[in-house]
């Protein structure tokens, strides 16, 4: 029989305690983004959100609520195009008003939070686990929901005791335009989606054709996320500022104006053209882009003045 070594039990407890803590961290370092294998962005918290040098673009965790840091090879995109910064429209997690934009659009191109915020709009004061109840989700995901949309203003909570109550804010209380704005467009397309049980008017709202293998509400939000992701990577703003500032332009003439690759361009033209945001045009038997003037949807149409407006005013 083998005698009872201390030295050798204390040791295997040892590492076997060193093994658990260090499972522990990896574990914790993955839920914040770090040591994902996606690539080599890192993890910020949204509420200490860097500026356009030391940041860059927000992109959506796994659940779709963590957010993770611009590439640093696009903030020195950013800041290349952008020698000159004007905070007109101040971002209420700081950084430059394009890193807001990108921000905004990719927290609401979620169809979760986009129906958490409709739920909200049309029973303000629910309690987090109301909502929870209602979504048939977990309260620390929905929480974790509510969060990133409150801290940009889109929705605002509010303690009383145990409870969390979560209701969308007056646009008298956001200061940010772009946000009152998007909030207004929201709660006008949550109106018409109520108002309408056969929703034909919601479709001409969001240009949708009937698909029979969706829901109703599968529909209006798979419409919604599709326009909000002409506007979700920095290039495509960068790209769409350009063009509304000096008109059509070749690929050649933007990539040199807005220090960006020909292939990054390729592809960012090419999702604006899906998105019905650009057309081609002929100038001088050269092939150039143009914004397209009006935007077929009436939501998309909307949408884009909005994005628009904040363009002109970050340039």
């Amino acid at each position: 029989m083998r005698s009872h070594d201390p030295l050798r039990s204390a040791s295997s407890q040892f590492w076997s305690a060193s093994a658990c803590r260090c499972i522990g961290l990896w574990r914790a370092l993955r839920w914040t983004g770090i040591g994902k294998p996606m690539d080599s962005t890192i993890s910020v918290p949204l509420g200490k959100m860097l500026g356009v040098h030391g940041a860059g673009e927000l992109l959506r965790g796994k659940d779709g609520a963590g957010l993770r840091a611009f590439r640093p090879c696009e903030s020195r995109a950013t800041a290349k195009a952008n020698s000159t910064h004007a905070h007109v429209w101040n971002s209420p997690v700081g950084g430059h008003p394009m890193d807001f934009i990108v921000l905004l659009c990719r927290l609401l191109a979620n169809d979760l939070r986009l129906r958490i915020h409709f739920i909200v709009a049309g029973g303000p004061g629910l309690a987090i686990s109301q909502l929870g109840d209602e979504m048939g989700l977990d309260q620390p995901k929905v929480s974790d929901h509510v969060k990133l949309l409150a801290d940009v203003r889109l929705l605002e909570t509010r303690p009383a005791g145990r409870f969390v109550h979560v209701s969308v804010p007056s646009a008298e209380s956001v200061t940010n335009t772009l946000v009152r704005a998007l909030n207004g467009l929201l709660l006008e397309t949550w109106k018409q989606v109520r108002a309408n049980s056969t929703h034909a008017h919601v479709w001409n709202w969001l240009a949708l054709a009937p698909e029979p293998h969706l829901k109703p509400w599968d529909a209006v939000a798979a419409r919604i996320v599709f326009f909000l992701t002409g506007y979700t990577h920095l290039r495509r703003l960068l790209i769409i500022r350009h063009l509304a500032l000096h008109g059509p332009a070749t690929q050649t003439q933007m990539c040199e104006a807005i220090r960006m690759s020909p292939n990054a361009a390729s592809r960012q033209l090419d999702k604006l053209r899906r998105r019905g945001l650009v057309q081609e045009v002929k100038i001088q038997e050269a092939t150039a882009w143009r914004l397209v003037d009006v935007p077929e949807p009436p939501f998309q149409r909307r949408l884009h003045a909005l994005v628009l407006d904040a363009l002109r005013h970050s340039a």
